[in-house]
């Protein structure tokens, strides 16, 4: 078994080319999106990464953290995840800051540009990256959205 992770951990690499293309997004903005979230670009100085780094990189994108205090697998989704999950269903790969502001404001209207200036001066004062994406992972739309309602 450890002879075959360790085959797949060297045989299975990934460039940042092909991660941006499968996550629909530019090679730009998934720069942005790993300094956002790990303070580096994890490509720096490499044209590839392994299996693991990419499985936990997608984790860290697209997945709630674990509950670390669950100690048995389980094969539901947990009520308090529901909304983060179905709304991924719903949205896909990324969201934009058109969606992020729709949850917390209206969403079945256009936003208007106080709500933009609005979430701008709130969310960019707490995250720096705001103001430079377009385009969120799901996990960093979540925080975003989450920080958002606080103040709505």
């Amino acid at each position: 078994k450890t002879d075959v992770l360790n085959f797949l951990e060297n045989k299975i690499q990934f460039s940042q080319t092909a991660i941006a293309n499968e996550w629909d997004i530019d090679n730009d903005t998934l720069s942005k999106w790993f300094l956002a979230f790990y303070g580096e670009n994890v490509f720096e100085g490499r044209k590839r990464i392994n299996l693991s780094e990419y499985l936990k990189i997608f984790s860290d994108f697209f997945l709630i953290e674990n509950d670390e205090k669950r100690e048995t697998l389980e094969y539901m989704i947990p009520e308090d995840q529901l909304d983060f999950y179905n709304s991924v269903a719903i949205k896909g790969k990324t969201y934009s800051k058109k969606d992020i502001i729709e949850e917390c404001f209206n969403p079945d209207e256009n936003p208007s540009p106080r709500q933009y200036a609005e979430a701008k001066k709130i969310l960019s004062s707490k995250f720096n990256y705001y103001s430079e994406l377009n385009k969120f992972p799901p996990s960093i739309a979540f925080k975003l959205i989450d920080e958002l309602k606080k103040y709505i």
